[in-house]
């Protein structure tokens, strides 16, 4: 996000990321007592390690040295769930205050819209403000591949998060239809049927963009993935677990629903009849650029 910020933004604006690491903190430290806005990303208030109290105790400490300074937590994704898992367990005393602290004394943004609604059933009201991240956009949306086949992001230790068994049953009922999976080895999958294929962790995912139709993302709970932003902006079709302009919605472990929304598609394949989606490549191009997403934090965090 720094790197985004110092990229796209004018004037005197100017970010410096502080890692959660001692080191970086203490090397950081003068610049936080100068900073005129202060933003948490990702780390909820009240993790239960000794390593999050330490830093809930030097972002109070922060706090209170640069009182003049804007506070800022951004909720990306797993810190909201995590939080909200927080709010069923027993009590504890140091993790309700920090949680209240940082519930009362900071404004707060989400990074999807549906996380500022799960928010405000732990008590916290933030403000929808899509995360910047690079976006790679072809001016027009590449033709569609010849044999019809499918992407989805699956690293192997979060499997079950990313709908991995899902995709495994599906790709087993469709042996017709190509799945190409990234970001894991597949360790995970039992027996992987031959149409199955799995690439590891990529760098650059163009040539993986040019040589699927569809891109799939089913899980549980999410910001808005980097590979719907991606899939759209590259005109394929995009199935997501979550309601979004020009993607189609799937429940994350619903194998029948994810298979008859293939079969759609891959039947206007078929016949010729699939066209790229640009639709979505132009809606993405509105709403994900990385500019446009930078300077309107921007505008959020010092202008607000």
């Amino acid at each position: 996000m720094a790197e985004l910020v110092n990229r796209h933004g004018s004037g005197a604006v100017k970010a410096i990321p502080v890692r959660l690491r001692i080191c970086s903190f203490l090397r950081r430290f003068p610049s936080l007592l100068r900073a005129d806005v202060l933003v948490r990303v990702g780390f909820r208030p009240g993790v239960g390690s000794l390593r999050g109290i330490v830093f809930d105790f030097l972002w109070l400490l922060i706090v209170l040295l640069n009182s003049g300074a804007q506070r800022v937590y951004y909720w990306i994704g797993t810190d909201v769930l995590r939080t909200l898992e927080d709010q069923t367990k027993r009590p504890w005393w140091i993790r309700q205050y920090f949680f209240e602290c940082a519930k009362n004394q900071n404004q707060h943004f989400a990074a999807a819209p549906w996380l500022a609604r799960e928010l405000s059933d732990a008590g916290i009201s933030a403000k929808s403000v899509l995360f910047p991240s690079p976006l790679n956009c072809p001016v027009t949306p590449p033709d569609f591949p010849p044999d019809f086949s499918v992407l989805s992001y699956i690293p192997d230790k979060r499997y079950n998060f990313y709908g991995g068994k899902t995709l495994l049953q599906v790709a087993r009922n469709l042996p017709e239809i190509t799945f190409h999976v990234v970001a894991g080895e597949g360790a995970w999958a039992e027996d992987p049927p031959a149409n199955l294929q799995f690439h590891g962790w990529l760098s650059d995912m163009t040539s993986m963009y040019m040589r699927t139709s569809v891109v799939v993302r089913l899980v549980p709970h999410d910001a808005l993935g980097g590979t719907v932003r991606e899939g759209l902006a590259f005109g394929r079709y995009v199935i997501y677990s979550f309601r979004l302009p020009h993607v189609m919605q799937v429940p994350c472990d619903d194998v029948a629903a994810l298979q008859k929304e293939l079969m759609g598609l891959f039947d206007l394949h078929r016949a010729g009849e699939l066209p790229p989606n640009v639709a979505g490549m132009e809606f993405a191009k509105k709403n994900f650029d990385e500019r446009k997403l930078t300077q309107e934090l921007i505008e959020e965090l010092v202008y607000s």
